[in-house]
């Protein structure tokens, strides 16, 4: 005959290995929780990254048409404006960023700080040589492509995470 005490401690041998079990799968899918709240956060930051750049590129895009109306006093108000969203754009998506992206924004940001440097010269002299404008043309496409570029990678980035197709 089978002991009351032995059964009772086979029934709590098999409750503890159900608990364990059960313990086993909820830290398992807690964790796929938690690596899909982090694929979330990835996908919304690329997201959000590649609007920022987007409109730094759409506001790049308009600098370079008052270049060619030679508007000066808006298009000094703009380079600011574009300069300070650059800078914390830079900022708050450098951990998005990969490094060779991170090197073409620092050399866009030096360039509009050499260009900022220069704003009080613009509004002064009406005539510029050529060669003046070419250097003012180039440093804000270089700030159009670049930040075109990132806007572009970034998209595709979210789209491939997304696991939808281009």
């Amino acid at each position: 005959m089978i002991d009351l005490s032995f059964l009772l401690n086979l029934t709590g041998l098999v409750v503890g290995i159900v608990g364990v079990a059960l313990a086993v799968q909820s830290n398992w899918k807690l964790r796929t929780a938690r690596q899909a709240v982090r694929a979330a956060e990835r996908k919304l930051f690329c997201h959000m990254a590649a609007e920022d750049f987007g409109e730094i590129a759409r506001q790049a895009s308009e600098v370079v048409s008052l270049i060619g109306r030679r508007d000066w006093d808006l298009l000094t108000k703009t380079a600011v404006d574009i300069s300070r969203t650059l800078g914390d754009a830079k900022g708050r998506w450098e951990h998005t960023l990969k490094p060779t992206d991170r090197d073409q924004l620092d050399a866009v940001v030096e360039n509009l700080r050499d260009f900022s440097a220069a704003i009080p010269g613009l509004l002064q002299h009406e005539e510029r040589a050529d060669a003046e404008m070419r250097a003012i043309v180039v440093t804000w496409q270089s700030v159009l492509s670049v930040s075109s570029y990132l806007s572009g990678r970034l998209r595709r980035q979210y789209m491939q995470d997304s696991g939808e197709k281009q």
